[in-house]
């Protein structure tokens, strides 16, 4: 018998907290297998049509069960607003000021060990700041730089601003696609050839939350993390319900 193997990206919710600190072309994938013989699946027999209604409704609710957001997390304590600062002469490999702060949850440089502090690149041309929420991406912002530049500093405003205080998260609206779980920062430019360096050896810094009660809001005081300083210019913190 014939087997169709169909991929299906999971978001974000589903991935485990080592897997989530990848990058995010890095997804993670379920493989639904049907192994009933295809001229048997085409065949327009009511036995036939009762297996293929069956299995659709199986691959349909496994990209249902792929596609299901988190709960609404108690809390919201990431920055409404930063300042980022990026310097391509900043000890990269050793700089980690965040990993250990409360409510965070994982502070990482990436895309692979080797390309996270790239050597190659000596001058930058765009960063791009992506916002991840429970259900995937709720903001792609790119800056760009020309002419090329070894430092510089970006004032970014967080998707978390569109939240409304004094109202449960639970009540707000579309509130799992304005919730940050995690912030890349991802430096781009040239190498000394003048060279694009592709995105996929393009350095970034990633910030996932972990949105618990407790810690209150996240303070960024100029924190490094690889090539990028980051500060909180205003503060957020939000609690889901009265109960917390």
């Amino acid at each position: 018998a014939k087997q169709i193997k169909i991929k299906i990206p999971l978001a974000p919710s589903l991935r485990s907290p080592t897997q989530h600190n990848k990058s995010t072309i890095q997804r993670n994938q379920i493989i639904l297998t049907l192994s009933r013989p295809l001229y048997t699946m085409m065949t327009p027999t009511r036995a036939n049509r009762a297996a293929i209604a069956a299995t659709l409704l199986g691959l349909l609710a496994a990209i249902a069960g792929t596609r299901a957001c988190e709960e609404v997390p108690d809390c919201v304590c990431s920055p409404r607003k930063y300042k980022l600062t990026f310097d391509l002469a900043q000890d990269c490999e050793n700089t980690n000021e965040i990993e250990d702060l409360p409510g965070i949850r994982s502070a990482s440089i990436g895309p692979t060990k080797w390309t996270a502090c790239n050597p190659d690149l000596i001058e930058v041309t765009q960063v791009q700041i992506i916002e991840e929420g429970t259900c995937g991406t709720i903001v792609s912002s790119d800056t760009f730089f020309d002419p090329p530049v070894t430092s510089g500093e970006i004032e970014y405003t967080s998707k978390s601003t569109e939240l409304q205080p004094g109202v449960d998260l639970a009540d707000q609206v579309d509130v799992w696609d304005i919730v940050p779980l995690e912030i890349y920062v991802r430096i781009m430019g040239k190498d000394a050839s003048g060279n694009d360096i592709s995105i996929i050896r393009s350095p970034y810094s990633n910030i996932v939350y972990s949105n618990e009660c407790g810690s209150g809001p996240i303070v960024f005081d100029d924190l490094g993390l690889g090539f990028v300083n980051f500060v909180s210019t205003i503060l957020i913190y939000f609690v889901s319900s009265d109960d917390t």
